[in-house]
C-alpha cells in the first residue's frame, strides 16, 4: 500500500498490525479467501453497509465499535473509495512476502494484538519470521493485550512515540 519509491527511501518503519503475507501457506486458507470475495462481492450491493460494520466490528474487537473514532467508511462508501477497497481486497490475496524495496537498514516496530479477528496468528508469524530474516539489526515487537486489529488502545500513540524518539 506504500511506493516502492518511498519505502526504498525509509529509515524507520512502524507496521501496525501487518503482515507479509495475508493469506498463510498452510492452514485456514480457503475460508479467509472465500471471506475476501465475499466483501468484494458485497461492494456496490445492498449488503455492503453490513458487511463494513460487520468488518469494523471484528477489527475493534474486544472493545466495542463505539471506541473508534468516526470513520465515514462505517457508514457507506464513495464510488473512489469502493474501486480502491476492491484492489486493496485483492491486493490481500496476492501478497507474498515483504514488498519490493524494503530496505534492510531500516529501524523496525511491529505492532499487533493478540485478540486480532483480521489477521490469523500464523500470519503474524510470518512476517515476523521474514522481518528477521530480511533485516540487518533486530525487529522491536510488541503484542498490545485486549486490543484488538484496530489497536485501540489509549497510550499507543505515546508509547510509539517515545520508540521513535529513541531511533534518533
Amino acid at each position: 500500500l506504500l511506493s516502492e519509491e518511498i519505502l526504498l527511501k525509509a529509515t524507520t518503519i512502524i507496521l501496525l498490525s501487518s503482515f507479509s503475507r495475508f493469506i498463510p501457506k498452510t492452514g485456514e486458507t480457503r475460508a479467509l479467501k472465500m471471506g475476501l470475495k465475499g466483501m468484494k462481492k458485497a461492494l456496490g450491493t445492498k449488503n455492503e453497509e453490513r458487511m463494513l460494520h460487520s468488518f469494523f466490528q471484528r477489527a475493534c474487537y474486544p472493545n466495542s465499535i463505539n471506541n473508534m473514532p468516526y470513520n465515514p467508511i462505517i457508514d457507506s462508501l464513495k464510488e473512489e473509495g469502493r474501486e480502491k477497497l476492491f484492489e486493496d481486497l485483492d491486493l490481500l490475496i496476492k501478497t507474498n512476502g515483504l514488498p519490493k524495496g524494503f530496505p534492510k537498514t531500516a529501524k523496525v516496530l511491529v505492532i499487533d494484538s493478540r485478540e486480532d479477528l483480521i489477521i490469523l496468528p500464523n500470519t503474524k508469524t510470518t512476517l515476523i519470521k521474514d522481518l528477521n530474516s530480511h533485516l540487518i539489526q533486530p525487529i522491536t515487537h510488541w503484542s498490545i493485550p485486549e486490543a484488538g486489529h484496530a489497536l485501540l488502545k489509549p497510550n499507543i500513540k505515546k508509547d510509539v512515540l517515545n520508540w521513535l524518539e529513541s531511533c534518533i
